[in-house]
């Protein structure tokens, strides 16, 4: 059983902890590309970005990209804003690419909504810049820190996929469209 969510605010940890990533088993390959294409076209109407880098993000937790669970995703594949559910999605997944051991990578289309034009032109702009993943954890290890004074940060050792957000500010640090450069 897992602990229920961090409480929100402000992350507890220190910005000088730094959790130990325990290894992901060495059998997964460098690369797994899961999808290559859903639905739509890779035209000026879609972007691309990373969901999430195998890092610890803002709260201490890592994600690991491998234990992504895709099948209730692939079938329905929307992009939101903000991780609004109740809101009509910005756009739908395209691509999605799972680089063992370093993060998730993702292409979408816009929806030709207003609400999604919006967005997207905030995008285009660099006004936007950022992705986040919501999920559902299934299997977590706490990772050890110098100080496990309040709530030990997790690693996400397997999750499903619900939904990516193009958000203003997102839990992982990294998952930014300009880091798709270092994928390559």
């Amino acid at each position: 059983p897992l602990p229920p969510p961090h409480p929100p605010g402000p992350s507890p940890l220190p910005p000088s902890r730094s959790p130990t990533l325990k290894p992901y088993p060495p059998a997964v390959e460098p690369t797994q590309y899961i999808l290559e294409k859903l639905a739509g076209s890779p035209d000026s109407t879609s972007s691309r970005s990373l969901l999430t880098v195998q890092v610890a993000d803002r709260l201490g937790d890592v994600v690991v990209a491998p234990g992504a669970e895709l099948d209730n995703f692939l079938k329905n594949p929307v992009v939101l804003f903000g991780h609004n559910s109740s809101a009509l999605p910005v756009g739908r997944c395209t691509e999605l690419a799972i680089h063992a051991g370093k993060g998730i990578e993702a292409a979408w289309e816009w929806s030709p909504l207003p609400e999604a034009q919006d967005v997207k032109l905030l995008w285009n702009l660099g006004f936007l810049n950022a992705t986040s993943i919501g999920f559902q954890p299934l299997e977590a290890t706490e990772l050890e820190t110098e100080d496990m004074s309040w709530w030990p940060p997790l690693q996400f050792d397997s999750w499903e996929l619900l939904e990516f957000s193009v958000v203003p500010v997102p839990a992982n640090q990294d998952a930014l469209r300009l880091a798709l450069k270092g994928l390559e």
